[in-house]
């Protein structure tokens, strides 16, 4: 699973992740106008290194500011001046980016989850636990296993638009309209 969100350079462990998550807040609120993506990226990895000091030495800052915002970018959570969704284009790094939508967190995490659906085509219920550690635990024993379990369901939960449980108990991608109203099979 960790090897699927790597393939797509989806992948940021979880405190790295929280940490680029109040870095970019954290820029958004401190300019008064909106910024191109590369620059929130790389002003967002400078922030949440300062802000993790020697709490967090391992962490490759612009690798891991590069992952959470492409994840952001297919979320579709960072927001232009116009208030409409940066698209994951090959213009999307120039694209400004205002303010993120609420829950943004939520959103990102649980696109992670469907990417993971989408891509692996194995992912049932069963799973919950090592998606919880992919995600939010890290193999990390401070943190709840419960907790992150109960997270991933809830996310789940928020997907119920995009995915389904299948007849014999996988996760399964539903069709999903294109622009053009064409209906397209995962």
């Amino acid at each position: 699973m960790i090897e699927c969100l790597k393939h797509s350079f989806l992948y940021s462990e979880k405190k790295p992740r929280d940490y680029i998550f109040r870095a970019i807040e954290s820029v958004l609120q401190d300019r008064a106008e909106p910024v191109i993506l590369a620059k929130l990226r790389r002003d967002a990895a400078l922030r949440a290194q300062h802000t993790a000091g020697t709490f967090l030495t391992n962490v490759n800052w612009d690798i891991a500011a590069a992952a959470v915002t492409n994840a952001m970018l297919h979320a579709q959570v960072l927001l232009s001046p116009n208030g409409t969704p940066v698209t994951a284009d090959i213009g999307s790094q120039a694209a400004r980016v205002a303010e993120l939508v609420p829950d943004y967190r939520d959103l990102t995490e649980a696109f992670l989850l469907e990417h993971i659906i989408r891509s692996l085509g194995d992912v049932s219920p069963r799973d919950h636990k090592m998606l919880a550690h992919v995600l939010f635990r890290q193999f990390d024993r401070s943190i709840s296993m419960e907790d992150s379990e109960d997270r991933v369901a809830i996310l789940i939960a928020t997907l119920s638009s995009s995915v389904s449980l299948s007849p014999n108990g996988r996760y399964a991608v539903k069709a999903a309209a294109t622009p053009d109203g064409i209906w397209l099979k995962p």
